[in-house]
């Protein structure tokens, strides 16, 4: 089984529309079984949801770590390799991804 590093490329050379491409698959929604423990579905992702919090200054912090509004979620990559790392930038009151269309690539992390 090929990663998807492999199938386009992107382990020799980034194109110029990286960024769209990997938007591109991360629309798509598909979710890993075996890859990670943790959100597992688009509804089991809902209570994964990032929240802004404010700091002691009353401003909002720069971290968000997609824990649940509890900060009690948390998740584990499963397999050694290169992880893609999605979010949904709009949700609804009901914490759901408006639009597939608005699943972003993040970056991509190491294991």
């Amino acid at each position: 089984q090929r990663t998807l590093m492999e199938q386009f490329s992107y382990d020799a050379a980034k194109p110029l529309d990286f960024q769209s491409q990997m938007d591109s698959q991360c629309q798509k929604e598909r979710y890993s079984l075996t890859l990670v423990t943790g959100p597992s579905s688009k509804q089991a992702a809902r209570s994964y949801i990032a929240q802004v919090d404010a700091t002691s200054d009353n401003t909002p912090s720069q971290y968000m770590s997609f824990s649940g509004s509890d900060k009690d979620q948390t998740m584990t990559v499963n397999l050694a390799g290169v992880v893609a790392i999605c979010y949904c930038g709009m949700v609804s009151a009901e914490n759901e991804c408006e639009s597939s269309l608005n699943w972003l690539f993040a970056g991509l992390m190491t294991i």
